[in-house]
């Protein structure tokens, strides 16, 4: 079972959350603040981070993430009310596994999960993962990424729709897009 991290600071949201995702996954740690996630996800070891923007504490959920991901292999899932221009413009650094506006579908954010986990797993045996100092995600092979993908979430499809933004569709209409920095 997937190992799922929330870092939320709307506590009826984050117990919303909890009580309907781990029907399907283990809810390994939450935290309504930044500072406080930083220092759980090392005990946690999530598969994935389901990211709120704005938290309690001292530091954004974009900061927040950009740490986490400096000293932790996690995919990260933006779960936010934020849907303006700048919010997307400053997760772009840190390319996230997806960015999905609240309110959202308990469906369509199971579906999000798995393809996040499965795209950040099939990247990390590639030979093209993102550690790879002279590779941007946008190097990807992406017919090699989506072999893996659609055990959980029926057929995944991704395609390009910019020189800067992925679109990733499955069979049950679902659309992610991630911005992949140039």
């Amino acid at each position: 079972m997937y190992k799922v991290f929330i870092v939320e600071d709307e506590i009826q949201l984050q117990e919303f959350l909890i009580k309907n995702l781990k029907k399907h996954y283990n809810i390994v740690g939450t935290a309504a603040s930044g500072e406080k996630a930083i220092s759980m996800v090392s005990e946690a070891e999530p598969d994935v981070v389901l990211m709120d923007i704005n938290l309690e504490g001292k530091i954004d959920g974009i900061e927040t993430a950009q740490r986490i991901q400096e000293n932790h292999k996690v995919a990260i899932l933006f779960l936010t009310s934020r849907k303006d221009d700048e919010a997307l413009q400053k997760t772009r650094r840190i390319k996230p596994f997806g960015y999905i506006v609240k309110p959202v579908d308990l469906s369509h954010l199971k579906s999000n999960i798995e393809i996040c986990i499965r795209m950040y797993k099939e990247l990390a045996k590639s030979d093209q993962a993102p550690a790879s100092p002279n590779k941007s995600l946008k190097d990807f092979d992406l017919e090699e990424v989506t072999d893996g993908l659609s055990e959980n979430v029926g057929k995944v499809s991704m395609e390009w729709t910019d020189k800067s933004r992925l679109e990733i569709s499955n069979d049950n209409d679902l659309r992610q897009y991630w911005i992949i920095d140039k």
